[in-house]
């Protein structure tokens, strides 16, 4: 029977996520809080009061994209899937929009007609605690350069976690990788897409789910080295290797230029697995340096001139 801990959430600092990615995560992270964001309040929206978004939408206005191990865990809260707008749009690593429907609402946005996210009500985001990625890390206001570059470090770590778990957990389910990338390319493809799963996409998608609930640290290393076999040869691996063999304490200037323009794309992001959840946490160390240095009211103003 599925366990109803994949409904789970936790807390971290001001952010809320699915208990799901905690055991992708390392252990020594947890030691570290992120700041707040006090500028950001949801509930009086203030690109709403300025003009900038819609009260219909906000900025809920794009269609999520879930990891097959989050999508399990939200097909517990349907009794049928097919009322999900995204099933219609699943494959083993993933449901949810595609990239052209992403650029048409993007366009929409851009045009000042928003369509709002399928799960965005008025009692808000009806898949909060089970949200992806793009959905966490969004802000409209961060205080300074280093609390952005923080946050979008954290969506490159959230993606890169969303990518190699769901690839893992696919394999481990018996999922021919090479067949399943036929298949997305090949109309009337599902049998290589889906394989022995045809017809049991829902029964596949709680088993990622259930396989990620169980997934402990100790297995972090097989994340890694899966990882280290997919991107030895993208482009801008070269410049971080010697980087990837350090187990620095400090933030290095070329670390954190990768992230000063915001968040990496996966499929262009150099850094291997460990590598960049380290990152992530010499960025909480430097954001807690500097807290305790100037104060949080000072840490939340210093770099924006007020």
């Amino acid at each position: 029977m599925p366990s109803d801990k994949a409904q789970e959430s936790f807390t971290w600092g001001p952010l809320q996520l699915s208990v799901l990615y905690r055991g992708f995560l390392e252990p020594a992270l947890f030691e570290r809080a992120f700041p707040p964001l006090p500028q950001v309040t949801c509930d009086s929206c203030p690109e709403v009061k300025k003009g900038r978004l819609a009260a219909s939408s906000k900025c809920c206005d794009v269609l999520p994209r879930f990891p097959n191990f989050l999508f399990g865990a939200l097909l517990e809260k349907e009794d049928k899937p097919e009322k999900l707008s995204v099933w219609s749009r699943r494959e083993p690593l993933s449901a949810g929009g595609t990239d052209e429907e992403h650029e048409a609402r993007l366009a929409a946005r851009q045009q000042k007609s928003p369509q709002p996210c399928p799960f965005f009500g008025k009692a808000g985001c009806k898949a909060y605690t089970l949200r992806p990625a793009p959905c966490i890390d969004y802000h409209c206001n961060y205080p300074n350069p280093l609390v952005r570059g923080l946050y979008a470090c954290l969506s490159s770590t959230l993606m890169m976690i969303e990518r190699e778990a769901s690839l893992y957990l696919a394999q481990q389910l018996g999922i021919d990788l090479t067949k399943m990338a036929q298949g997305m390319l090949k109309q009337g493809g599902e049998p290589l897409l889906w394989q022995k799963y045809l017809g049991k996409e829902r029964e596949f998608y709680r088993e990622c789910s259930q396989r990620a609930l169980s997934f402990s640290s100790d297995q972090l290393q097989e994340l890694e080295t899966q990882r280290s076999s997919r991107i030895m040869n993208r482009p801008g691996y070269s410049d971080y290797a010697e980087l990837h063999q350090k187990d620095s304490a400090e933030l290095s200037s070329q670390e954190q230029q990768l992230f000063m323009k915001g968040a990496v794309p996966e499929h262009l992001n150099p850094l291997g697995y460990m590598h960049q959840q380290r990152v992530l946490r010499n960025y909480l160390d430097k954001v807690e340096s500097y807290q305790g240095s100037w104060g949080l009211s000072k840490l939340m103003t210093i770099f924006s001139g007020s």
